[in-house]
């Protein structure tokens, strides 16, 4: 396996803190919460379900901003036949039933009542009969099989044809002549990997743990410049993507935490550029750069709430601070099963039509 770029490690401005375990809110929360409280609640319980296009956009993520034991630490290879999007979540839906269960269990075995369990919490085909579920079970045994083997604790089992994929991507971003200067070191530029940022926002004088995971932070010595720079993959139209899953949430949150937590720390006499993302074509394998510039109505919109209007491209936010608010309540009440609107308004339900 090639790895392209020298991978280096940076120092967390605070070393005593987890990024992935640590409590602080973060972006995936904020979109999470964004969608529903619902989502949020799953994602505080660790259920985070990936999709084909997540998994190969992690995947190349990873290839490009991880070392070559983060890879393999994180990744299994599997030779065998992979299971699509439904399958998997059928053949995953097992394997956890699996490793929780107090029966002596053989992997190979035909548990016939795990089987169909697995099948009615997934909500694989329901239209398949009991012998079409068992079926599709025996098609898919060395995949499960290679993931309960302890062997592969930990990791996540991708097939042959996304890890190629992947990799042919990581190598025309490696000699793409714009996209280039952000993804490997130059004469007087240094890029550092799996950045995270903690740091505190207030608002309405309430005090908030925030934090970000920067894949990539680009120090450029010669004009004193540090830009944050985040991989994101896509299919048809990066602009579009922007808008309807609100990336720019992401990116004013990390520009925060970057401008107000990192740079007054280890970079006090640099300025800091404009966050920009590397947006990868998953069809052509092309990347392009956008760079996220919000005007002053934008800016207030995208903290506080309201439209965005780029030419078509239309998208209504609740903003940072009202989300931030809203999972605040939600947690410290935990209380989820109707909206942070529904409980505010007298259990009334808004109209907004």
């Amino acid at each position: 396996m090639i790895f392209l770029i020298p991978k280096m490690k940076f120092i967390m401005n605070d070393i005593t803190r987890n990024y992935y375990s640590d409590p602080a809110y973060n972006y995936s929360l904020l979109k999470a919460m964004d969608s529903s409280q619902f989502d949020a609640l799953n994602m505080l319980n660790g259920d985070r379900k990936k999709t084909t296009a997540l998994r190969k956009g992690g995947i190349i993520d990873t290839l490009l901003t991880g070392t070559q034991e983060e890879f393999f630490n994180t990744y299994k290879v599997f030779p065998g036949k992979f299971p699509a999007d439904k399958a998997k979540l059928f053949c995953d839906s097992y394997i956890q039933l699996y490793n929780n269960s107090n029966e002596d269990l053989t992997v190979g075995s035909v548990n016939e009542e795990l089987i169909m369990k697995a099948r009615d919490e997934s909500g694989f085909d329901k239209r398949l009969t009991k012998a079409k579920v068992i079926e599709k079970y025996n098609e898919f045994l060395p995949y499960i099989a290679a993931s309960c083997d302890p062997i592969n604790s930990g990791k996540e089992l991708i097939s042959v044809t996304d890890y190629n994929y992947a990799k042919t991507t990581a190598l025309n971003l490696q000699s793409d002549p714009i996209c280039g200067y952000y993804l490997s070191n130059g004469i007087n530029t240094q890029i550092f990997y799996q950045v995270p940022i903690f740091g505190k926002y207030e608002h309405d004088g309430y005090p908030y743990e925030i934090k970000g995971l920067l894949d990539i932070l680009l120090v450029d010595y010669q004009h004193k410049i540090i830009i944050p720079v985040d991989v994101k993959t896509y299919s048809d139209n990066f602009v579009a993507n922007y808008y309807y899953y609100k990336y720019y949430l992401q990116a004013e949150l990390y520009s925060y935490l970057t401008r107000n937590f990192l740079l007054p720390v280890e970079y006090a006499e640099y300025t800091m550029g404009n966050f920009t993302f590397i947006a990868i074509n998953k069809i052509t394998q092309i990347a392009d750069r956008f760079i996220h510039a919000p005007n002053s109505f934008e800016l207030d919109t995208i903290w506080d709430g309201g439209n965005l209007n780029k030419n078509e491209y239309r998208s209504f936010t609740k903003g940072i601070n009202n989300l931030l608010k809203e999972l605040n309540w939600h947690i410290k009440n935990n209380r989820w099963d109707h909206t942070f609107e529904y409980y505010m308004n007298n259990y009334i339900l808004l109209n907004k039509g």
